[in-house]
């Protein structure tokens, strides 16, 4: 994953995230840590960047790191907002994430 887009994502920079984009061609690519952008973005309350990378196809249903899919990860962080964004896109996988219990004992 471009690294510059990766930092643009964790900074909440629009602009930078909708120019690089323009740039990227798979939007799934995943940063060093194992995390999509979507999953980045979720975890950072990124609302307007989840809803950009949304519309330019990123998979909803891909997990990070920790096994969590961006819907956990919306979660965990407590955004209502954005969880209720990923809870309308319409191919969501709900029941994504089997290895939740796994890194929930990472957690621990």
């Amino acid at each position: 994953m471009n690294e510059e887009l990766s930092e643009a994502v964790r900074r909440g920079d629009i602009e930078s995230v909708t120019r690089l984009l323009d740039t990227q061609i798979d939007i799934n690519a995943r940063a060093k840590n194992g995390d999509t952008l979507l999953i980045q973005a979720c975890r950072n309350k990124e609302k307007e960047i989840v809803e950009l990378l949304l519309t330019k196809s990123a998979d909803v249903n891909g997990t990070g790191s920790w096994g969590f899919t961006a819907l956990i990860e919306s979660a965990i962080v407590g955004s209502e907002e954005i969880t209720d964004l990923l809870l309308n896109v319409k191919d969501i996988n709900v029941m994504k994430g089997d290895d939740v219990s796994l890194s929930i004992e990472r957690l621990s």
